[in-house]
């Protein structure tokens, strides 16, 4: 990597006292034109090789966030993955606790159980968009891979599992829902990587989320990085670039 994207924490503590306090909005840079279009509330990145893609990755921004805050995840993965197609979406609707921001569902009371609640009421609208993609690609599930920050890294392992893609990365997230883990037809691998001085998601949350893993015999990788808030650092970035290679690209 030659440059260092740090998704730093901008929104201050929003209501009440959950497992976790609150969530980040990235900084915002300008992508280079010529290695991106868009397409509505989309950053696209086409495969780096000019080829047509044989995989899709898709990169989820966190809470407060949107596509624009996150096109650097996305550049870097399809410049190390040159024969994916990358894809990083805004969130489905404006964001309650930060204008000018997206989210990909409402966070409400801040507990678990009303985070599930929300993604469940959410799964119609993120199925008919890798539908969308999918038809789109003429691909299916086990062609993608799901890479979320926070909000996204939810998003990224509940539906992840849910639909049957191959990958999943979670960048500073939380395993929501430990019961969509049952009687699903496929696992696809895992990688969680979280900050240990992360104090927007706790890294509690990194080790319950191993925990359920181990639980359910999914497989699964673990990588902290030591000093790291909650951001997307580096090392962890090529991380997961090389995880993706292993287990997306045959």
């Amino acid at each position: 990597m030659r440059r260092l994207y740090i998704l730093l924490a901008a929104i201050g503590i929003i209501g009440g006292l959950a497992l976790f306090l609150y969530y980040g909005k990235e900084p915002k840079a300008a992508a280079p034109e010529k290695e991106q279009r868009i397409k509505a509330s989309e950053r696209i990145f086409k495969p780096a090789n000019g080829k047509a893609p044989k995989k899709l990755i898709i990169v989820m921004h966190g809470y407060g966030a949107n596509a624009e805050n996150m096109w650097p995840v996305g550049y870097e993965i399809s410049k190390a993955l040159p024969e994916v197609e990358v894809r990083v979406p805004d969130g489905f609707d404006p964001c309650d606790g930060n204008v000018g921001g997206r989210q990909w569902f409402k966070m409400g009371n801040w507990t678990l159980p009303e985070w599930c609640a929300q993604l469940t009421q959410t799964k119609a609208r993120f199925d008919a968009y890798l539908s969308s993609i999918l038809a789109e690609l003429h691909f299916s599930e086990k062609d993608v891979a799901l890479v979320g920050f926070s909000q996204g890294a939810m998003m990224a392992l509940y539906f992840g599992v849910q639909c049957g893609v191959q990958a999943v990365v979670g960048f500073s997230g939380v395993f929501v829902d430990p019961d969509v883990l049952n009687n699903t037809p496929f696992q696809p691998h895992i990688l969680l990587v979280h900050g240990d001085a992360d104090n927007v998601i706790p890294p509690k949350a990194f080790f319950q989320a191993q925990e359920i893993l181990r639980a359910h015999h999914v497989p699964f990788e673990a990588f902290m990085r030591p000093h790291l808030g909650h951001s997307i650092d580096t090392e962890g970035l090529q991380h997961a670039c090389d995880f993706l290679k292993e287990h997306l690209i045959p």
